[in-house]
């Protein structure tokens, strides 16, 4: 329904995302509504995660492909530059719970 001084949205489908140009950008659709965001370079975007392995208990902080490190049980995770002041024990990630 459209009031006076609305604008109708469109609303999209998972078809219609799935139907986007492979152009280098990322695409998703919140709330029905297509938000584009263009990637910065080869691996923005892609590369910047905690990798937690239940089986070992450690924890991988990759930055970029060469820019790697692997953190144990008795380490931190520590947020960086990202959440500045957030620390957390990695033992308390695997402390109680039944990966299996």
């Amino acid at each position: 329904m459209t009031t006076a001084g609305s604008v109708e949205r469109k609303v999209w489908t998972e078809a219609e995302l799935q139907a986007l140009p492979d152009n280098g950008c990322s695409y998703e659709v919140v709330d029905g509504e297509l938000v584009m965001t263009p990637k910065h370079g080869a691996y923005h975007a892609d590369i910047c995660a905690w990798i937690i392995n239940p089986d070992t208990e450690y924890v991988e902080v990759c930055h970029a492909p060469d820019k790697r490190k692997l953190l144990g049980p008795g380490a931190d995770l520590d947020g960086e530059h990202l959440l500045p002041g957030f620390r957390y024990p990695i033992a308390e990630l695997f402390k109680g719970w039944d990966w299996e």
